[in-house]
């Protein structure tokens, strides 16, 4: 991910160790530690570890769609993905 940073203007990477703090400033600092929210970047690339599953998304700033490339397409996975946008990656 670091690597398509690069290698694209405007695209931020989330830390993907965030998701495994409890406390929400933690989640937030951790989240940033690759960039992800400067203003610049037009989209947000991150992964999160749920049960030994990866599941990578895009936030997309622009049109203000989150694309998720969960092949299980389980939806408490889907709901942790949100929950986790809304609550650190988004505001």
């Amino acid at each position: 991910m670091l690597a398509l940073q690069q290698m694209n203007a405007n695209v931020g990477v989330v830390n993907p160790s965030y998701h495994d703090f409890a406390g929400l400033s933690v989640k937030k600092k951790t989240a940033v530690g690759f960039g992800a929210m400067d203003p610049s970047n037009d989209r947000i690339f991150a992964v999160i570890c749920l049960d030994h599953h990866w599941v990578p998304y895009m936030l997309d700033k622009r049109t203000q769609v989150c694309y998720t490339f969960d092949p299980l397409q389980l939806k408490a996975n889907l709901a942790t993905v949100k929950s986790s946008v809304q609550n650190v990656i988004e505001p």
